[in-house]
């Protein structure tokens, strides 16, 4: 988050604010997948 506020890292080449957001949200959904993945896979393993 901290990336996407200062315009900093992969943000920087991005056009517009509409594109920042698109490529947060992106990266934000992505990393919440895999986190459900790793519990789905933690949670199936202790059954």
């Amino acid at each position: 988050m901290f990336l996407y506020l200062q315009d900093s890292g992969e943000y920087t080449n991005l056009e517009d604010d509409t594109k920042r957001l698109k490529f947060f949200s992106k990266r934000l959904m992505d990393l919440w997948s895999q986190a459900q993945e790793n519990w789905s896979q933690q949670a199936s393993s202790k059954t």
